[in-house]
């Protein structure tokens, strides 16, 4: 991995013993922090980018370094979520950084439900593949041959990958198993469970198994063609894993293997939910093998959604989707509108926005929303009206919506940030007057995907956006219609 950093013009690769910490082979995190201090007195970083939570929270404790740190990946599947320890350090390392980063959509979503102080300061960097690669095997033809590129630890249940190649081998003799990687966990319980993984790699016939070999030679072995695996263990690992995007189901996405994988919220949103190899258990695999290998019809359907969903991954376009961050250095009208670029939630097309700086302005514009909002309820009873106010306002909001009659909900701006209780509206009343959004924020929501919109619009053209294919234009695409 390292290798092709090395290659890049303006890198700067420091080993520990460029550090002065001699043939160790990792430095601890207060070593890893004193050097970045010590380089960032030389020439001052704009940012510092680090990953792990220990990591994360050793260096928002170091003020010298605070406000420039991008937090990677502070919520690990491998810890409690619902330990107060561990939820108050990860507010600790989100108030120091200028950005908390997620691996995928499904993951920060969790971050800010978990982490207020994460709420509009996470932005996703999920894994990344070469847009160029080897050339692709050919999706309309089968190759008798399986493939696993990754770790070797319980949650992996690589001993049921190579019993399933015992099984398939009866019916197709010249069947093999391609096994890449050499870094081993532990069971518990099992003292012996990797001296018999590695008996298992080295004794049965048809597993080939590579060890430790450079990325590219894996995307070369790839390209030779196969089935890839992707299996997991519960038993052995945190669902949490759910929400995260597999970097090795990329390296076999990007030259279009047809891959059996675990059915997850992540993996889902990447392959989609009709992706033919999802499985629920890694025992449903044998089957979907057995299949592939003599159905080429679905070898190329496979084949051909695996590649055209890992396009999305590539280095150019990932870092399109950042370009704002790193470029503006993390500040300024660029990033805070991609701060806001995100899916709505479930029914947020029937959800009838109002921002207002107090309880004034919120008294002021609720006899217009609530009109509009009743004019929808006679179209669809899913419409709702959903106040956003400073938390000192709230009090008194709710208490005139309760004496109105309607069941709005009131939103308080201190415990809900703006990015993300946009996700759950699609329209936003904005009449103007005294404490109503401003030209910048309405830019802001216009990138977040919510239709401004008058509390004299048409409910019959609000509720056509709603419930038909419009909903996924941009702002912008709708903006004279409503006007």
């Amino acid at each position: 991995i390292s290798a092709a950093l090395r290659r890049l013009d303006r890198v700067d690769v420091r080993t520990p013993a460029d550090l002065g910490h001699g043939r160790v082979a990792t430095l601890s995190e207060a070593q890893a922090l004193d050097a970045i201090e010590a380089l960032d007195r030389e020439q001052p970083f704009d940012v510092i980018l680090l990953r792990s939570f220990d990591l994360c929270l050793a260096a928002a404790r170091r003020p010298r370094l605070a406000g420039r740190l991008w937090s990677a990946y502070i919520l690990e599947p491998e810890r409690d979520p619902e330990s107060a320890t561990y939820l108050a350090e990860m507010g600790e390392i989100a108030r120091a950084s200028r950005f908390v980063v997620s691996q995928s959509e499904e993951m920060r979503s969790l971050t800010e439900a978990l982490v207020p102080a994460a709420r509009d300061r996470t932005i996703l960097l999920p894994p990344a593949i070469p847009a160029e690669t080897v050339a692709r095997p050919d999706p309309g033809t089968i190759v008798p041959r399986l493939i696993y590129a990754g770790k070797f630890s319980p949650f992996y249940p690589v001993d049921r990958m190579v019993a399933f190649l015992v099984e398939l081998r009866r019916a197709e003799p010249d069947l093999t198993f391609e096994v890449i990687g050499d870094k081993f966990g532990r069971m518990p319980g099992n003292p012996d469970w990797q001296h018999d993984l590695r008996h298992s790699l080295t004794r049965t016939p048809g597993v080939v198994w590579r060890g430790a070999v450079p990325r590219e030679e894996v995307e070369a072995i790839c390209a030779g063609g196969g089935i890839a695996m992707s299996l997991w263990d519960y038993r052995h690992g945190s669902t949490m894993n759910d929400l995260v995007i597999s970097t090795k189901l990329l390296d076999y996405a990007s030259v279009g293997l047809p891959v059996v994988l675990m059915r997850t919220v992540a993996q889902e949103a990447l392959l989609g939910a009709d992706y033919p190899l999802f499985v629920d258990d890694a025992e449903e695999a044998l089957p979907l093998l057995r299949r592939l290998l003599t159905d080429a019809g679905l070898w190329r359907v496979a084949s051909e959604r695996t590649y055209s969903s890992s396009r999305p991954f590539t280095y150019p376009e990932v870092y399109a989707r950042m370009a704002a961050f790193v470029e503006s250095d993390g500040a300024g009208p660029a990033a805070a509108a991609a701060l806001l670029d995100r899916d709505k939630l479930g029914d947020a097309w029937f959800g009838l926005g109002l921002m207002a700086s107090d309880a004034a302005a919120a008294d002021g514009a609720l006899a217009g929303a609530a009109d509009l909002l009743d004019r929808l309820l006679a179209l669809d009873d899913r419409y709702r009206l959903s106040v956003h106010v400073p938390g000192g306002a709230v009090a008194e909001v709710r208490a005139r919506v309760a004496s109105g009659g309607r069941a709005v909900d009131v939103v308080s701006a201190n415990d809900e940030a703006v990015g993300s209780w946009l996700r759950t509206v699609g329209f936003l009343v904005t009449d103007g007057g005294p404490g109503a959004p401003d030209e910048a924020t309405l830019a802001r929501i216009r990138a977040s995907g919510t239709l401004p919109v008058a509390s004299s619009a048409s409910a019959d053209d609000l509720h056509e956006i709603a419930t038909g294919p419009q909903r996924t234009r941009p702002a912008t695409a709708c903006d004279a219609r409503l006007a």
